[in-house]
C-alpha cells in the first residue's frame, strides 16, 4: 500500500503529465493548417486535452471516489448473485 507521501507525489506527477500533454496538444494544434473544420476540431481537442483543477476535485480524490463506487457496485452485484443462486 502506498504511503501518503507516495500518493501525493503520484497525484502531482499525473497533474504535471496532464499539463505537459495539454501543452503538447496546443503546440500540435498551432501547426495545423487553418480551416473552418480544423478550427472546430482543434477547439474540441484542446478542451479535451486538459483538466481544469481550479476549485474542483483533485485527480486523486476522483480516483478514490471511483474506487469506492466500484467496490460498492461489486458488493451489490455479489449480493444479487447470492440471492439468485439461493
Amino acid at each position: 500500500m502506498k504511503t501518503d507521501k507516495a500518493e501525493k507525489k503520484s497525484a502531482y506527477d499525473l497533474e504535471d503529465r496532464t499539463l505537459k500533454f495539454a501543452g503538447n496538444v496546443r503546440a500540435f494544434v498551432k501547426e495545423l493548417p487553418r480551416s473552418i473544420a480544423n478550427n472546430e476540431d482543434s477547439s474540441q481537442v484542446v478542451r479535451s486535452s486538459s483538466i481544469d483543477t481550479g476549485g474542483k476535485v483533485s485527480l486523486n480524490e476522483r480516483r478514490d471516489a471511483l474506487y469506492q463506487e466500484a467496490r460498492e457496485l461489486m458488493f451489490i452485484l455479489s449480493s444479487i448473485m447470492r440471492k439468485v443462486q439461493d
